[in-house]
Formats: structure tokens, C-alpha cells, sequence
């Protein structure tokens, strides 16, 4: 009898990070994206002065897939409330903004980071590293998110 609980004991000493890290994944919402007035070179987005027609992607690390948001056309800062892919905190995620033209797309930036659990609780923001070394071609400000 002692023996079977020790079993059982050491069962569940090993089992417990298991499951403690079993988390239930839910949908990542993009609430706002805002990027900086002029592409690196300083030129407009768009002719005429033009703003941005953004459009963000975004694909989780390994095999989690990946979702676009609809284009916000003509704006700085858009605000989507999109409903996204399923992500649970220490995933990896990459966002990559767009402004669509009819030509061509010009690359926005993009970021790529790890979800925290501060972050899967109650949301957050991401910038980009302006500090040395930066990409300083990266022309996002700021990406507000959720979950659900």
C-alpha cells in the first residue's frame, strides 16, 4: 500500500509541469496598428502624400498557422478588432504589416516575439527595438492585441 501511494506520489511530482504548461490556446485579436508618416527613405506611402493602406499578417511560430487582417485604407492608425489564430502563452509570433497598392505592396515592418503570460491575460502592445542596431527600415509604431 505504501508502495502503490509513493507510485501514485512520484506519478504526479512528474506529471505536474506537464500540466501546469497544458493551456488552453485562444484567438488572438489585432486591435490597432500605427506606423510611422514616411517609408525609410522618407518618401510617402502613397502618391500625393498619401497614407498607408494597412494590412497585417500574422503566423505563429512552427506548424500554428497564420491569418490577415482586412486592408484600413488611407490612415497612420488603424483599428481593426480582428479576429486571429489561437496562440497560449510562450508561443512565438510574427506580425508583419503591409501597405497595399495596386502595383505593388511596400513592406511596412515586421515583429517578431514571444507571447508572455502578462500577455496572454490581459493583452499588450509591441514596438519594434529602436535601440542600436535596430532595423530602422521597420516603419511600425505600435501593435495593440487581445485574446479571447
Amino acid at each position: 500500500m505504501i508502495l502503490r501511494s509513493l507510485v501514485i506520489f512520484g506519478a504526479l511530482v512528474l506529471l505536474l509541469p506537464a500540466i501546469a504548461t497544458c493551456q488552453k490556446k485562444k484567438v488572438m485579436v489585432i486591435n490597432t496598428v500605427s506606423v510611422l508618416a514616411t517609408k525609410a527613405s522618407g518618401a510617402s506611402w502613397d502618391a500625393g502624400d498619401g497614407a498607408p493602406d494597412l494590412k497585417l499578417r500574422v503566423k505563429a511560430g512552427g506548424w500554428g498557422g497564420s491569418d490577415t487582417t482586412s486592408t484600413k485604407n488611407n490612415t497612420y492608425s488603424a483599428k481593426f478588432n480582428e479576429k486571429t489564430i489561437k496562440f497560449k502563452a510562450g508561443d512565438k509570433v510574427t506580425f508583419t504589416v503591409t501597405d497595399v497598392d495596386a502595383l505593388s505592396n511596400d513592406h511596412v515592418g515586421t515583429i517578431t516575439f514571444i507571447i508572455s503570460e502578462e500577455m496572454f491575460k490581459s493583452g499588450g502592445w509591441v514596438t519594434p527595438n529602436r535601440g542600436d542596431g535596430s532595423d530602422y527600415s521597420n516603419r511600425i509604431k505600435k501593435i495593440t492585441f487581445s485574446f479571447k
